[in-house]
């Protein structure tokens, strides 16, 4: 019994370590990538709303913050589908059956250019 506080904060802090050094790997697989430019067409978009609540203040109140990922998923000419979240202006600029040059690097989207 005197044993499960030590294994459970060793097993939680390993947790924490092995998240932490998958991000950093994910950070540095994404910066190493090389830029690809490539010709795709959008297949499929979609906007997810996300709310979570925030404290203000020291006295425990909270407060709603909203926000919008725009999801938008293209499929180049080798066939290759690839979803990226982009920014909301290059959203409303698409449609469905959109065609260009597709530019990212790694998983992280750069650009979309309209053909």
């Amino acid at each position: 019994m005197q044993y499960i506080f030590p294994i459970m904060f060793v097993g939680i802090l390993a947790c924490v370590i092995y998240v932490f050094a998958k991000s950093i790997a994910g950070w540095m697989r994404n910066s190493l990538a090389p830029v690809e430019r490539v010709q795709a067409a959008v297949i499929g978009m979609e906007k997810k709303d996300d709310t979570s609540m925030v404290p203000v203040g020291t006295d425990g109140a909270m407060m709603p913050i909203s926000g919008t990922a725009h999801h938008v998923r293209f499929q180049t000419v080798s066939g290759n589908v690839q979803d990226f979240i982009v920014p909301g202006e290059v959203y409303e600029s698409l449609t469905v059956g959109t065609e260009g040059i597709l530019e990212s690097k790694g998983t992280r989207f750069l650009n979309f250019e309209i053909a």
